[in-house]
C-alpha cells in the first residue's frame, strides 16, 4: 500500500527513499571511490551509497537515507575530498 501511495503521491516520499546528490572534488581513481563510499556508509542511517567518478572533473555522489548533510560533508572530508552541493 505504501509504494502504491508513494506512486501516486510522489511528495509523501521520506528524504531517506529520494535520495540527495552532491559534487565532490579531488577523486581521481577507484581508490578515492572506494575510500568516499566507506567514510559515508558508516553514518548512521545511511541506507545506500553511489559513486559516480568523473575524471578531471566534480564526481558525482548519491546518499540514500537519513544523514545530514553536515554529517556527509565531515565523512567525505575525513576522507580527504571536498563536498559541494549539485
Amino acid at each position: 500500500m505504501q509504494l502504491l501511495l508513494l506512486h501516486r503521491f510522489p511528495d509523501l516520499a521520506s528524504p531517506a527513499l529520494q535520495g540527495s546528490d552532491y559534487s565532490v572534488e579531488g577523486m581521481t581513481c577507484g581508490h578515492c571511490v572506494h575510500s568516499v563510499e566507506k567514510a559515508v556508509s558508516a553514518l548512521a542511517g545511511v541506507e545506500a551509497v553511489t559513486v559516480e567518478l568523473v575524471a578531471g572533473g566534480a564526481t558525482r555522489l548519491s546518499v540514500s537515507g537519513t544523514p545530514t548533510k553536515a554529517e556527509i560533508r565531515d565523512a567525505v572530508t575525513a576522507a580527504g575530498y571536498s563536498l559541494t552541493s549539485r
